[in-house]
Formats: structure tokens, sequence, C-alpha cells
């Protein structure tokens, strides 16, 4: 039972958690989960019938073999205790690498989160005790995103960033900018690749960098966090 529980554990890692860790092939989040279902949706039917039969198989091994199924018979045991201590065998040989690989999975998908947003924030050089208008530019074009269709289709102007900035703290380090000097650090994100611009209005280049925060009460509380600390 061994090796035909380890094969079809090797199967899986290879097919999800190691596929995951090959992060250069996803763009965003959404992308590998589909990724996931398509694997599951392909796949998982005919693996699953296939090892089914073959851990059933191995669970009843004994009565393929005269000797053997005339020891098991011979057991003080009714036969309705064998046959559900045979069952549950080949339904753990089966249900066991399924919940490890789903776990190991779950583990991959949150590395390539985390490692992602680490690279997206290092591009960002947010740091706590400077001024991070970079941080403050990105949190508000997904708090755009978030309470705008137009500006998630459209982009925001310069304008319109500087206005959603102050709308809420008035004396955040946006408002002393000109108009300018805010399209020029704009400008500097379109350099980065963090943002692209079309007729003056700016959107994220990716979709990946909206997925920063883990929610829309996330990217507001981050919001009005980064607004208060660089107040002037």
């Amino acid at each position: 039972s061994l090796p035909l529980w380890g094969s079809y554990l090797l199967c899986w890692l290879v097919v999800l958690p190691v596929m995951i860790l090959s992060r250069n092939r996803w763009e965003t989040l959404l992308q590998l989960r589909e990724f996931i279902l398509q694997t599951a949706a392909n796949s998982c039917h005919f693996v699953a019938f296939v090892y089914g039969l073959a851990a059933a198989c191995v669970a009843f091994s004994f009565l393929y073999h005269s000797r053997s199924a005339n020891v098991f018979g011979a057991l003080p045991l009714r036969r309705e205790n064998l046959f559900v201590t045979c069952y549950l065998a080949g339904l753990l040989l089966s249900v066991g690498p399924n919940l490890l690989v789903a776990l190991l999975s779950l583990l991959a998908e949150k590395n390539f989160h985390d490692l992602r947003n680490d690279r997206i924030r290092m591009t960002l050089y947010i740091d706590a005790n400077e001024h991070s208008y970079y941080d403050i530019l990105a949190t508000t074009m997904c708090y755009g995103y978030n309470i705008s269709e137009d500006y998630k289709l459209l982009g925001m102007t310069a304008d319109d960033i500087q206005h959603e900035c102050t709308s809420l703290t008035p004396n955040c380090s946006i408002a002393s900018l000109t108009n300018a000097q805010l399209r020029a650090l704009l400008d500097e994100l379109v350099t980065l690749n963090i943002f692209r611009v079309e007729n003056d209005r700016y959107q994220f280049r990716r979709p990946s960098f909206t997925e920063i925060f883990d929610s829309p009460d996330a990217v507001e509380q981050h919001f009005l966090e980064v607004l208060e600390r660089e107040a002037t």
C-alpha cells in the first residue's frame, strides 16, 4: 500500500503545490485559483476512479489468496467488522493524500501571495520612517478602484488622486504637492511599471497590484493609516 499511496501523493504534489510554487507563471491569485480548479476538474475524476479501484484492491487484497482469506475468515471477527475495517483502510489511503496536498497547496498559495506582495512593496519603497509617496499613490489607486467603477475602468487623474486624499485627510502630504509635482511622481510609477497612463488617466499596469490587500476594508484601513502617518 505504501508504493500506491506514495505514487498518488507524489502525482498530486507535482501537479498542485510544485506548480503553484513556480510563481513566474501566475500574474494574479485569480489565475492561480483558476488553474487549481481547472486541474481538479480535468484530472480528479479519472485519477480518483483509478486510484479508488487500486486502493480497494489493496485494502481487500487478502481475498485474492486462499491462505490469507482462510486466516482472516478464521479470526473471531464479524464479517461486517472486517469489511468496515478494510473499507476505512482504503478510505484512509484516498483521503490522507488529498488532505495533505490540499494543505500544502494552501501553504504554497499563501507563500505566493506573500512573496508577490513583498516584491510589490519593495518596488514602492515603503518605509514608515520616511515619506512614502509611492505607497500613498498606490493605495489611493486601490481605494479608487473600490469606490468607483469609473476609476477602475477609466483610471484616475492627478486631480482625482489629490481629491480622494484631501477629502479624508486635508493636511496629508499629497495636499502640499502641486499638480506638476504629483504628476511627476505618478510618471515615476509609470516608469517602475506600477502604473500605466492614457489620456492623463493613471491605472495599475497589472491586475496583481490590486491584490496587495485582502479585502476592500483592508484597503480603506491602510489608506487612512498612511494618510494620517504622512500628514504634514
